[in-house]
C-alpha cells in the first residue's frame, strides 16, 4: 500500500508545474492591486497506514498574521515596477473549485472575488493570492498530507520521515478592467532553493522544508512553545519568500 501510494505521488508530481509562467501583461500596465485571502489557521496532518493513525487538525494561528506576511511580500515584489493602488487582506475566502471545475471555462470564484473587492477601485492588474487545490499536485482523496499551509507527517514503519513544513499557496494575475486571467501559478521558491532527488511532498521549487529532529505529535496542544515558534518561523519565511520570488518572476520585475 505504501509503495503504491508513493508511486501515485511521484506520477502526480511529474505532471505538476515546476516554475512560474511569464505573464503577458500589457506594456501599458503601470498600477496594481493586491488581494490576499489566507485564513488564520494552519493544517497539521498525519498520514498513517490505517485510518486510526491518520488525522488532521486546523489550529488557530491568527497571531502569525499570515495574510499580512503575504501582502507585505507581494507589495515589496511589485513596487519597483507598479504603483500599488490598493492592498487588502481577508480571511474568509479560498477557491472552492476542484481542478476539473477550474479547467472547464466560465467565470471562476477567483474572478468573482476580485471583481467584488475591486468595486469602486481601479488598477491595471489585480493580483489574488489565496488557498487553492491547484497550489499542490495531489488530489483530495487518498493523500491528505502535503496540502495548503501547515506541517505534514508520514507514519511509515520502514522509513523515518521528518515532519515537513510547507506553504502551498496560489497566485492569479488578472486584468484590472475585464478581470480576465492573465496568468496563474502555485507560489514557488527561487531556483537556488529547489530541492533535488527523492524528497517528500512535491519537492522542486515548491515551498517546503523538513523539520529535522522535530518530535512529532499529531495534536497542536501537545506542541511546546519552542516547536510552535520554530514552525511559525519556517512557514512565514516560506510564504514570504515564495510570494516575493514568484511575483517578480511572473511579472518580470527587476531592480531592488
Amino acid at each position: 500500500m505504501v509503495a503504491a501510494l508513493a508511486v501515485t505521488i511521484a506520477l502526480l508530481s511529474a505532471c505538476a508545474p515546476t516554475h512560474p509562467p511569464i505573464a503577458a501583461v500589457p506594456a501599458s500596465a503601470k498600477s496594481a492591486a493586491i488581494l490576499v485571502a489566507i485564513p488564520p489557521t494552519i493544517r497539521i496532518s498525519t498520514h498513517g497506514i490505517t485510518v486510526f493513525e491518520s488525522s488532521v487538525e486546523n489550529p488557530d494561528v491568527s497571531d502569525w498574521h499570515l495574510d499580512q506576511v503575504a501582502l507585505d511580500a507581494a507589495t515589496r515584489a511589485l513596487s519597483p515596477k507598479f504603483q500599488i493602488n490598493y492592498g487588502e487582506t481577508v480571511t474568509n475566502f479560498a477557491n472552492p473549485n476542484s481542478r476539473l471545475e477550474d479547467g472547464i471555462g466560465g467565470t471562476t470564484p477567483i474572478q468573482i472575488f476580485a471583481r467584488e473587492h475591486m468595486t469602486g477601485r481601479s488598477a491595471d492588474i489585480v493580483v489574488v493570492i489565496c488557498l487553492d487545490v491547484r497550489a499542490f499536485p495531489y488530489p483530495g482523496q487518498g493523500v491528505d498530507t502535503y496540502q495548503y499551509i501547515g506541517v505534514s507527517k508520514w507514519l511509515v514503519p520502514i522509513f523515518s520521515y521528518e515532519p515537513l513544513a510547507h506553504s502551498y499557496v496560489y497566485a492569479t494575475i488578472l486584468e484590472g478592467g475585464s478581470f480576465k486571467v492573465i496568468a496563474e501559478t502555485p507560489l514557488f521558491l527561487p531556483p537556488e532553493r529547489a530541492s533535488h532527488g527523492l524528497t517528500q511532498g512535491p519537492g522542486g521549487r515548491y515551498p517546503q522544508v523538513e523539520l529535522t529532529g522535530f518530535e512529532w505529535s499529531r495534536h497542536w496542544a501537545n506542541w511546546t512553545p519552542d516547536q510552535r515558534k520554530l514552525v511559525r518561523a519556517k512557514i512565514t519565511e516560506l510564504l514570504a519568500t515564495s510570494t516575493y520570488s514568484t511575483l517578480r518572476e511572473t511579472l518580470a520585475v527587476t531592480g531592488p
